[in-house]
């Protein structure tokens, strides 16, 4: 009974030491859940890029960058931004959303 007291208290003072694990259980508190888990700091090369390096982007994930892929494999590459907005399942918001690494992260060069 002592021990597992004692361990429910270090568990509880694990979680006010460190923030980000203690907002994982308080929903009030979402500061280190909203920001995106990578910085990019490169551009992406979208016609040579992987399923993981895309995947990874902040707002894309895994389905989406499958769509990208298969996309990108059926017309053998993106050209541009605007052949973005071709590919199905990808809509108005997730573009409004993701503007800005569209526009200034992802790199349209030839392969």
């Amino acid at each position: 009974m002592k021990s597992r007291i004692l361990l429910n208290l270090f568990c509880l003072g694990i979680c006010f030491q460190f923030p980000p694990l203690y907002s994982l259980f308080h929903k009030k508190d979402k500061l280190y859940l909203s920001r995106p888990l990578v910085q990019t700091h490169y551009k992406v090369p979208v016609n040579r890029a992987g399923l993981w390096e895309m995947a990874i982007l902040p707002g894309i994930g895994f389905k989406k960058a499958a769509k990208i892929m298969e996309y990108r494999k059926k017309h053998q590459r993106i050209p541009n931004y605007s052949a973005l907005r071709k590919i199905p399942g990808l809509g108005k918001n997730f573009f409004q959303y993701n503007q800005d690494l569209f526009q200034k992260g992802l790199d349209f060069s030839n392969p």
